[in-house]
């Protein structure tokens, strides 16, 4: 029987020929060399298949999909099929740069108490930054932000095993952020502190795309992450609290609150924190607005914060 690989990498690719070949090119140049390049076309209209075909490496895995099924399905049908010990995510106009797996196995092998590891990338194109992403990310990390680059993260297959873990369908443009939000749950998430990816902005990615798409799904994972500390909906707890006032109240809605730090437009040199907590504005029939907060843990950080 062929011995699996230690790394599966997948990536799912519509209508990605400008870049894909850049991407692929990342992978196969690893100074690792055990994996399997596990890579669907989704569907593409464009010539993607043909650049993938490109490639005679025996360690690329091509599945074609002739009818665009969508990155979620796309990822959870390589994840179903992927056989090494480790997970490893790329997207199709990114570039990992050489050491990226060799430096990410160095660490996952030495902390077995960490299920998700990614590492710092660097925008190029048509913008110029470098995250500054927690090296341990908490739960509340996450309340707060997506504060993981997707394609610099590495899974440990048992985890995913252990807890069936897949993309959830309803996230779209946010189902990595989704995806952190549960697996946080039940193993360690953690990211290196070099940058280890090369993320291409060229104005067509999906955060610019599809931005009013992910603000709302990034609203609902948070409200997710919420009602899971509180183990029963927020907004339910909140209504039993203003039941017995309910004669009084002509409205009650539910938002909120944004907190934001900052430090003259210098972000490069200080971590970006925004925390959400819910907020509920209650009027009364005599027309008074009152703000309740729902007693809910958050981590802030003790420089000064500006209200949004």
């Amino acid at each position: 029987m062929e011995k699996p690989p230690k790394i599966s990498v997948i990536m799912s690719a519509y209508n990605a020929e400008q870049y894909i070949s850049e991407a692929i090119e990342s992978i196969l140049n690893q100074t690792f060399s055990d994996f399997e390049f596990i890579i669907i076309n989704d569907g593409s209209t464009d010539n993607t298949a043909g650049v993938i075909k490109s490639f005679k490496d025996e360690r690329i895995v091509f599945v074609d999909s002739l009818k665009n099924i969508g990155m979620i399905s796309a990822l959870n049908k390589a994840l179903d099929s992927a056989r090494g010990e480790y997970i490893a995510r790329m997207d199709a106009d990114d570039i990992s740069l050489p050491e990226r797996f060799a430096r990410q196995l160095e660490f996952m092998d030495t902390n077995p108490d960490v299920g998700v590891l990614g590492a710092q990338m660097q925008t190029f194109g048509l913008k110029n930054w470098i995250s500054n992403y927690p090296e341990q990310v908490s739960y509340f990390d996450l309340v707060c932000s997506c504060c993981m680059s997707h394609p610099t993260a590495m899974f440990r297959s048992s985890v995913f095993n252990k807890y069936n873990l897949r993309y959830a369908h309803g996230y779209e443009a946010a189902e990595d952020y989704e995806f952190w939000s549960r697996i946080i749950r039940d193993t360690k998430i953690c990211n290196l502190p070099e940058v280890l990816l090369k993320y291409r902005w060229h104005g067509n990615n999906i955060s610019v795309e599809k931005k009013e798409l992910q603000q709302e799904a990034d609203r609902r994972i948070k409200n997710n992450m919420l009602e899971f500390l509180t183990n029963e909906p927020w907004r339910d707890k909140t209504l039993k609290f203003v039941k017995k006032y309910k004669d009084k109240v002509t409205t009650l809605s539910f938002d909120f609150l944004k907190i934001k730090r900052s430090y003259g437009n210098q972000w490069s040199k200080w971590r970006l924190y925004v925390c959400y907590l819910p907020l509920i504005t209650i009027v009364s029939k005599a027309g008074k607005t009152t703000f309740k907060f729902l007693g809910i843990p958050v981590f802030v950080s003790k420089r000064n914060f500006t209200f949004l």
